[in-house]
């Protein structure tokens, strides 16, 4: 269900009637990447819930205060309480048909007038909430980004916020020539359908606005792009769903099959036959109600989940420090070669020194004397200094390389937790994360008096049956190493995504091929189970499990594959238990 462009700018418009002017009197945290800020505004509180947790992301008013996450305070959270919390929301902005919300908080102590920003951008994986000060700089961001995992945008405490990249190459859904522009691009594009045509060319325009736009315009969502001639109609379409942008009243729905909320918009939706749509008061509504059964079943799971992911987080921040420390060091290395060289000529020079001289020349090439220290001194520590770099040109890259694998695999630790969704799975992570030392003395003794148990349960990758095949997907990075290594024949199928941590994926398919729709719903699996489970698509890399390699030296799970193929897919609605 997604929360594009058109819901933000219903909410902002629902924001800026109901709680501008309020002021903020708590602020909760209720996951790992979400928090809620209590306000009081006339008649009465307010809760504005702020998630960038993965697959809920979203911001919206909630009717009630979410359970306090029972963990330590994060850096961020100290920091929102610090200038947040006793301010007053003054101004709520929107980027036009951007996905990227502004609230801007005064607070007033002693005199003196200070004002922070509280950035969300809800933008699938990406989403993120940054509170940044007056002058721009980022105070601290929900989820740091540093310069390794983007280089071009990272978000850090004392750096410049700087906006997404905008959209580009895409039309204004209110351009009065829109039909034009349309009917132009029609004659280029390669897709099948309007509404595909209608998701690469409408900024703001999620799948469901794109369906909805063709159902109204043509009688039917999927309608092929060949049989599409009248594009006033589509233009119109679009119009009449956008009519929020100016007018700022949307009508707000959700659409239900057996009781259950399986879609929501900030407009009317027409082009779900089978489902009872049913208006709601507010966007915020229909925001809260289609993620209230998500949200219940990840409430089970956060208590469990976050300490783990506190403990991965800690240690990542400490094998990077460690990381930038090595390449320091090899950076300031001396040249081993040049520090023999400059000894052997120093030796070779002493019976011709003389007492205070500041140099010597050997071979044509001049070397520098310190007059204060007597030579064969200053030759036996340059041959000194010639042993430990020597020594250290060759172990710094071992260790670099080693802290690089080990971050490798703490972002696949990570990635596996987030996507966990029983308490066998997490307990099997657990279980792993105390025997790799991650979390602390006294867990350490609670697992090792467990670990028989907690071992069989990490050892128990998910299992399928699909179209006649087997197919399993591993939980931890044990069993992605089991699944791979111990249960794939040579000849059968692995796939992971591509270029982010995730769960590997095998098809066994005892010498058969398996159809293209099974490697397909495989492939979705993966994308599902990966870091990048949130993107609207995946690309995810397939190979016979034969040219796939254990990384030498390296952590469990952690491969490399040739001869690889690529599915571009959605992720999995649902990853199987």
């Amino acid at each position: 269900m997604p929360f594009d462009a058109l819901t933000l700018h219903s909410v902002r418009d629902e924001l800026a009637e109901r709680i501008i002017g309020g002021y903020v009197e708590r602020i909760v945290p209720s996951g790992t990447h979400e928090v809620a800020l209590q306000l009081y505004c006339r008649p009465g509180a307010r809760t504005l819930l702020v998630s960038a947790e993965p697959q809920r992301e979203r911001v919206c008013l909630v009717q009630r205060t979410p359970h306090r996450l029972d963990v330590p305070d994060s850096p961020f959270l100290l920091l929102l309480r610090k200038h947040v919390r006793g301010s007053v929301l003054r101004r709520i902005e929107q980027p036009y048909l951007e996905r990227i919300l502004r609230l801007d908080f005064e607070q007033r102590q002693d005199d003196e007038v200070s004002s922070v920003s509280l950035i969300i951008e809800v933008m699938g994986r990406r989403s993120n909430a940054l509170l940044v000060d007056a002058d721009g700089v980022i105070l601290d961001a929900l989820k740091r980004v540093p310069p390794a995992r983007n280089p071009n945008r990272p978000l850090l405490p004392h750096l410049a916020y700087v906006n997404p990249p905008p959209q580009t190459g895409t039309l204004d859904p209110r351009d009065p020539r829109l039909a034009e522009r349309l009917a132009e691009r029609a004659l280029l594009a390669s897709v099948p359908t309007l509404a595909q045509l209608l998701g690469g060319n409408l900024a703001g325009f999620s799948p469901l606005a794109c369906r909805e736009v063709a159902f109204r315009a043509t009688g039917s969502a999927s309608t092929p792009l060949a049989a599409v001639h009248d594009w006033l109609a589509v233009a119109a379409a679009v119009w009449a769903i956008t009519e929020g942008l100016e007018r700022h009243v949307w009508s707000p729905c959700v659409a239900l099959r057996d009781g259950q909320v399986v879609q929501f918009a900030p407009y009317l939706l027409t082009h779900l036959a089978d489902a009872h749509i049913e208006p709601v008061a507010s966007p915020s509504e229909a925001v809260e109600r289609a993620f209230a059964p998500a949200e219940t079943a990840a409430s089970l799971a956060t208590a469990s989940a976050a300490p783990l992911l506190q403990a991965v987080e800690a240690r990542r921040c400490s094998v990077e420090r460690r990381l930038g420390a090595l390449r320091q060091a090899q950076a300031a290395l001396p040249d081993p070669a040049a520090l023999l060289e400059a000894g052997n000529a120093l030796l070779a020079s002493l019976s011709t020194l003389r007492p205070g001289q500041t140099a010597f020349s050997f071979n044509g090439v001049e070397y520098p004397l310190d007059p204060a220290v007597p030579p064969l001194e200053q030759a036996k520590r340059l041959f000194k200094e010639y042993q430990k770099a020597r020594d250290a040109s060759r172990t710094l890259p071992r260790l670099i390389q080693t802290a690089e694998l080990e971050l490798a695999h703490l972002a696949d630790l990570r990635t596996l937790v987030e996507v966990s969704r029983t308490p066998e799975q997490l307990r099997g992570l657990r279980a792993e994360l105390a025997a790799a030392g991650l979390l602390g003395a006294e867990e350490q003794r609670k697992q090792e008096r467990r670990a028989r148990k907690q071992q069989a349960a990490a050892a128990r990758p998910r299992r399928l049956e699909l179209d006649g095949f087997e197919v399993f997907v591993g939980t931890s990075a044990q069993t992605n190493e089991l699944i791979t290594f111990r249960i794939a024949r040579p000849d059968d199928i692995w796939l992971h995504a591509h270029g982010v941590p995730g769960a590997h994926v095998v098809i066994r398919t005892g010498g058969r091929t398996p159809p293209p729709a099974l490697l397909e719903r495989a492939a979705q699996l993966a994308a599902a189970a990966s870091a990048a489970h949130s993107a609207s698509r995946v690309e995810v890399d397939w190979t016979e499990r034969r040219y796939v390699r254990k990384v030498p030296g390296g952590p469990p799970g952690l491969v490399t594959y040739t001869q690889q193929q690529s599915l571009l897919v959605p992720p999995a609605p649902e990853l199987p238990v």
